[in-house]
């Protein structure tokens, strides 16, 4: 099984990110590299549908994927971003400061 985080922004996927960690339960535990990875298209629809149909415009979710499989987790109301911002890619911060700006 791998972890994934995808974080979205204003109803559209900002970064996602494969989670590397120690711990089968909870990777924030254990919470180890983060590489981004590309979704495919379906599966960043569902990430936009979970966050409008749960009134996030800033969300990060956590999914689970065994080989084509995606289950999601949840959706975060108080996603942690920071230090996944300096673990990946970086976009997190500065497409919220836009959206919040605007």
């Amino acid at each position: 099984l791998e972890n994934l985080r995808v974080y979205l922004v204003g109803g559209r996927v900002v970064s996602s990110s494969l989670i590397e960690t120690t711990d089968d339960y909870d990777f924030r535990r254990a919470e180890g590299s983060v590489r981004p990875v590309e979704l495919p298209p379906g599966v960043q629809s569902w990430c936009t549908l979970a966050a409008r149909e749960c009134r996030l415009e800033f969300t990060s979710i956590d999914i689970r994927r065994d080989g084509e499989r995606y289950v999601l987790l949840e959706a975060n109301t108080s996603p942690m971003w920071a230090g996944y911002d300096l673990k990946s890619d970086g976009r997190v911060g500065p497409a919220l400061a836009e959206y919040l700006s605007s």
